[in-house]
Protein backbone atom coordinates (compact mmCIF):
# COMPACT_ATOMS: atom_id res chain seq x y z
CA UNK A 1 0.00 0.00 0.00
CA UNK A 2 2.95 2.17 0.69
CA UNK A 3 4.32 1.81 -2.70
CA UNK A 4 0.92 2.69 -3.99
CA UNK A 5 0.30 5.99 -2.15
CA UNK A 6 4.12 7.17 -3.21
CA UNK A 7 3.30 6.42 -6.80
CA UNK A 8 2.63 9.13 -9.41
CA UNK A 9 1.99 6.06 -11.73
CA UNK A 10 0.85 2.59 -12.25
CA UNK A 11 2.07 -0.12 -14.54
CA UNK A 12 -0.81 -2.95 -15.06
CA UNK A 13 -0.15 -5.96 -16.95
CA UNK A 14 -3.18 -7.33 -18.03
CA UNK A 15 -4.03 -11.08 -19.30
CA UNK A 16 -7.65 -10.14 -19.88
CA UNK A 17 -9.68 -12.84 -17.56
CA UNK A 18 -6.90 -13.87 -15.91
CA UNK A 19 -6.17 -10.55 -13.97
CA UNK A 20 -5.79 -11.65 -10.11
CA UNK A 21 -8.45 -10.35 -7.41
CA UNK A 22 -5.12 -8.62 -5.89
CA UNK A 23 -4.07 -6.97 -8.90
CA UNK A 24 -7.94 -5.57 -9.17
CA UNK A 25 -7.51 -4.03 -6.01
CA UNK A 26 -4.48 -2.37 -6.59
CA UNK A 27 -5.83 -0.80 -10.11
CA UNK A 28 -8.70 0.53 -8.19
CA UNK A 29 -7.21 1.34 -5.16
CA UNK A 30 -4.91 3.67 -7.56
CA UNK A 31 -7.85 4.52 -9.76
CA UNK A 32 -9.74 6.08 -5.94
CA UNK A 33 -6.37 8.17 -5.55
CA UNK A 34 -5.92 9.55 -8.72
CA UNK A 35 -2.98 7.90 -9.90
CA UNK A 36 -1.98 7.94 -13.84
CA UNK A 37 -2.77 4.17 -14.73
CA UNK A 38 -0.85 2.27 -17.90
CA UNK A 39 -2.24 -1.22 -18.78
CA UNK A 40 -0.39 -3.06 -21.24
CA UNK A 41 -2.65 -5.79 -22.95
CA UNK A 42 -0.77 -9.08 -23.53
CA UNK A 43 -3.69 -10.30 -25.65
CA UNK A 44 -7.05 -9.58 -27.10
CA UNK A 45 -9.50 -11.07 -24.14
CA UNK A 46 -11.82 -9.40 -23.03
CA UNK A 47 -11.29 -7.12 -19.99
CA UNK A 48 -12.72 -6.95 -16.38
CA UNK A 49 -15.30 -4.46 -16.52
CA UNK A 50 -14.20 -3.40 -12.85
CA UNK A 51 -10.51 -2.47 -14.16
CA UNK A 52 -10.70 -1.45 -17.85
CA UNK A 53 -12.25 2.21 -16.88
CA UNK A 54 -9.46 3.05 -14.73
CA UNK A 55 -6.82 3.06 -17.58
CA UNK A 56 -5.70 6.32 -18.51
CA UNK A 57 -3.78 4.90 -21.11
CA UNK A 58 -3.80 1.63 -22.91
CA UNK A 59 -1.37 -0.30 -24.85
CA UNK A 60 -1.07 -3.56 -26.45
CA UNK A 61 2.52 -5.32 -25.64
CA UNK A 62 3.92 -4.67 -29.57
CA UNK A 63 3.18 -0.99 -28.92
CA UNK A 64 5.28 -1.01 -25.86
CA UNK A 65 8.44 0.48 -27.69
CA UNK A 66 6.87 3.10 -30.07
CA UNK A 67 5.54 4.95 -27.33
CA UNK A 68 5.93 8.13 -25.98
CA UNK A 69 7.16 8.15 -22.37
CA UNK A 70 8.32 11.36 -22.30
CA UNK A 71 5.43 12.49 -22.79
CA UNK A 72 2.75 10.59 -20.77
Amino acid sequence: MKELEDSDIVLFISFGKENNDGAAFEVGYAHSKKKQIIMIKTNDEVESAMIFPSADIILYKDEIKSYDWKNL
